[in-house]
């Protein structure tokens, strides 16, 4: 399928290198689409359901998502309550001095070429922090002078550090290869539809050893990431096909239609009837 890829010379300036704004409430459903150049967003407050590449994320306030280029995205409220969050649009003839400039680490390696953009968590002292930020910078009276340009590019630069110093800390997220590896494969239908069975067939390492990890690194059990998996695989479906629910059930691994709908609602605060309704007929492009 062909989505509409948008670049920042389609604007009104042609030689803007980096933009930013404030959007203070999503009154549509932004459709599919890609870029030529990242794209940093802030919630600063409410929520946002973003689907990414695929992936569905219910996103709330504090939350940072670099878009990189090629990536498939689409977005909108996910409440009544105004979604309000800030974006920086940046070319990659600003974008890859800062990433030469950040060192050639692994952290930098995960936010480019991972399958999903990573999503940061901040405080909500950073937060704010970083809302001044962009308003201030809206203040500046030379709406394309040098003195905007510049501090773009220093808030850029601070949204970077808060990404690789996350990712760092974190032990580049994936410390264990064999893990990030085992969840590229767990992510094919064909592996998570079987479950914990197939799960324990591509890891190189014994059960007890395999949940002491993912806990740890994940923050879920391996049975939890497997519903997950089923669960983001389901809501896809019902917003993307016209499949029955039951058969929807089945094929995302479920074997008991009332756990699927108990695990569903737990997760995406409605029934997978409701949510088809209130989604798919929005999201077709």
């Amino acid at each position: 399928m062909d989505f509409p890829r948008y670049n920042l010379s389609n604007n009104d300036n042609p030689n803007t290198l980096i933009r930013h704004d404030i959007i203070n409430r999503i009154d549509y459903v932004v459709q599919y689409h890609c870029h030529d150049f990242y794209e940093i967003f802030l919630i600063v407050s409410g929520e946002m359901k973003h689907i990414v590449n695929g992936k569905i994320h219910c996103m709330g306030k504090g939350t940072v998502v670099l878009i990189r280029p090629d990536d498939v995205h689409k977005y909108s409220q996910a409440t009544s309550e105004p979604c309000v969050f800030v974006r920086l649009w940046i070319k990659p003839e600003v974008f890859n001095p800062l990433k030469i400039y950040l060192g050639d680490n692994k952290a930098i390696d995960l936010l480019l070429n991972e399958k999903y953009p990573f999503i940061l968590s901040i405080t909500k002292t950073e937060t704010e922090h970083l809302y001044n930020r962009f308003y201030n910078i809206l203040s500046i009276s030379e709406p394309n002078g040098f003195q905007l340009t510049q501090n773009l590019k220093l808030l850029l630069f601070e949204l970077m550090t808060h990404f690789t110093n996350f990712i760092n800390k974190k032990g580049n997220s994936f410390p264990h290869s064999w893990l990030k590896d085992l969840c590229d494969e767990m992510s094919e239908i064909n592996n998570f539809t079987i479950g914990i069975k197939r799960l324990l067939e591509l890891s190189p390492t014994t059960r007890e050893h395999l949940s002491r990890t993912f806990k740890k690194q994940l923050g879920v059990t391996p049975t939890d990431y497997i519903k997950n998996l089923r669960l983001n695989y389901a809501a896809n479906q019902l917003i993307h096909t016209n499949k029955k629910i039951i058969d929807i059930c089945y094929d995302s691994g479920f074997g008991n239609l009332s756990y699927f709908y108990e695990c569903f609602k737990l997760t995406y605060c409605a029934t997978p009837k409701a949510f088809r309704q209130r989604n798919s007929h929005k999201n077709y492009t």
